[in-house]
């Protein structure tokens, strides 16, 4: 006997909302299918039950799958139609939820129904011959990446509103041409905070400006990071999520606007081995940069604007970049993370702000150009290895406010030849000084 094309289970906790009955397709049996139409409701276990779910992987890498006839709102999971590479077309009025992946890799799908539920991270990565999406009046996500790697053009919405929104029902949208923003309600009437860039493509020259409402740029908000080469950052952008623009290996140029009001916090490898960007100037309002930020940039001139209030540099956020030279710290940076400017091989003269009171780990380790270092009066501590194997470092000036230098802080200065031991200090650990060149050196009282 030949079994049956489809297997079905019941709904249990997963859909606390979900009728008693209700199906989900759990997969099929077959991987030669070209074309197919999921039933709305099926007989199962002696009685009509409804079809409401595709299940996780239900139809993965069935890759003769040309085109699938689906009833209205039915929802996707994750997985369901992943590596699908022969599928088309999806004839449906519209979907319900969309999980994660559940259309990956599907590259010539080119028809999509309007999208009327939840959508979530990549759930149309890869999607290149999908070109354009409708997005109905139920449609929410909050997350970054859903049409990553896809070749959408176009997001429309399902009804004309006033300023182009699509009200959901927490979220609000603008859809245009070029991007996808969402804006947090606190009241049906519209109150808006907190708008996210969740889906942007560069115009043909490479160029994109963050529409003028957006708070939070999204990681993975681009469909194509290649195409971008240059962008403009609007004045009320207070956050650049993890990654944003990281591998973007063709941006060259990021315009920021001053906002005297406002905060700017740049995550975790935002600009992430953006190679060709050699210069950046953070406006005044940018108060933190976070870990590996800027890590193997090819930026050459870092600028804060004047009276920037940046508290905080992260972690190896400039680490390995190799090409920067001009560097001027801000008076009010309080911390510089470790491995900060490790290897940034151009650097010659840095001043340490009186804010920052410790100098952390290897925080300009190997920086083979750095021949003068002045640490203002305020810094207390020198870290671990923080300037290891600064060969050229000649002039070093510590402050009275000095009180400890770490192990190794500057072993293998070989052109230190001089130092002046402020009266504060109270521990010098083990190999300083190591490999340093000394002839001279005064010791406090």
């Amino acid at each position: 006997k030949r079994p049956p094309l489809f297997e079905f289970e019941r709904i249990y906790s997963e859909y606390t909302e979900a009728p008693a009955h209700a199906l989900v397709l759990k997969s099929v049996n077959s991987l030669d299918i070209k074309h197919l139409e999921i039933p709305k409701s099926v007989f199962f276990e002696g009685e009509e039950r409804n079809v409401i779910k595709i299940g996780e992987c239900a139809f993965a890498n069935c890759k003769k799958l040309k085109s699938i006839r689906l009833h209205e709102e039915i929802d996707i999971g994750k997985n369901a139609f992943y590596g699908c590479l022969s599928l088309e077309e999806i004839d449906a009025e519209s979907l319900g939820k969309v999980e994660e992946n559940a259309f990956g890799l599907c590259c010539n799908l080119s028809k999509l129904p309007k999208l009327n539920g939840t959508v979530n991270t990549n759930a149309f990565f890869g999607c290149k011959s999908l070109t354009e999406v409708m997005l109905g009046n139920d449609f929410y996500s909050d997350k970054p990446g859903i049409f990553a790697g896809s070749g959408i053009e176009l997001v429309d919405r399902e009804e004309y509103r006033e300023e182009s929104y699509t009200y959901t029902r927490n979220l609000d949208f603008t859809c245009m041409l070029d991007y996808l923003i969402t804006f947090e309600r606190r009241s049906i009437e519209g109150i808006r905070k907190k708008a996210k860039l969740l889906f942007a493509r560069p115009r043909t020259d490479g160029s994109f400006e963050v529409p003028s409402r957006t708070e939070i740029i999204m990681g993975g908000f681009l469909t194509n990071p290649d195409a971008l080469k240059n962008m403009t950052v609007c004045e009320r952008v207070r956050s650049i999520e993890e990654g944003a623009f990281a591998k973007c290996k063709n941006l060259e140029e990021i315009t920021f606007k001053q906002n005297p009001d406002g905060a700017l916090e740049i995550k975790d490898r935002a600009f992430y081995n953006t190679s060709k960007l050699e210069q950046i100037s953070l406006p005044v309002q940018t108060n933190y940069i976070g870990a590996g930020a800027f890590e193997r940039s090819g930026i050459k001139g870092l600028f804060f604007a004047e009276g920037c209030r940046i508290e905080e540099i992260g972690e190896a956020a400039f680490k390995n970049c190799g090409n920067l030279k001009e560097l001027e710290l801000p008076q009010g940076l309080e911390r510089i993370g470790r491995y900060a400017f490790e290897r940034c091989n151009h650097i010659e003269k840095i001043r340490i702000p009186s804010k920052v009171k410790a100098v952390e780990n290897k925080a300009f380790d190997s920086c083979g150009a750095l021949n003068e270092v002045v640490l203002d009066e305020g810094v207390e501590a020198i870290g671990v290895a923080a300037f290891w194997n600064c060969k050229r470092l000649a002039a070093l000036s510590l402050p009275a406010s000095l009180k400890q230098i770490s192990d190794s802080a500057f072993s293998g200065c070989e052109s230190l030849k001089k130092i002046t031991l402020p009266d504060g200090i109270k521990v010098i650990g083990a190999s300083a000084f190591d490999g340093c060149n000394i002839t001279e050196i005064t010791l406090p009282a």
